[in-house]
């Protein structure tokens, strides 16, 4: 492995915590964004079936596909309000930042 100069990814969600309350929000943002288009992908897929008019085929993946979508929201929301937690966590101890740094490198 010589010259390999992939960068090292990080082995857990901790690993990125947000510095401060403000990188704390933008990463909030993010992670309910990412979950709340997840959540529009898999709701797509049953209009299609009923614009090649498809009805019988659309009803059954609108049934799948709505707990699917609700469950991908809510996960954003759940680790968007835990970024945002870890940022303010941060601000307020930055020592706290640090020890989590060194802990989850």
């Amino acid at each position: 492995m010589t010259g390999s100069a992939q960068p090292r990814t990080p082995r857990s969600k901790y690993a990125q915590q947000p510095q401060d309350s403000v990188e704390g929000a933008r990463q909030a943002y993010d992670s309910l964004s990412h979950g709340l288009s997840s959540a529009a992908k898999v709701l797509a897929s049953p209009g299609d079936e009923f614009r090649r008019g498809h009805v019988r085929g659309g009803v059954k993946k609108v049934l799948v596909a709505v707990p699917a979508a609700v469950l991908r929201s809510v996960g954003g929301l759940s680790e968007a309000i835990g970024k945002l937690g870890l940022g303010v966590a941060n601000a307020v101890d930055p020592v706290r930042k640090l020890e989590a740094d060194d802990k989850w490198k």
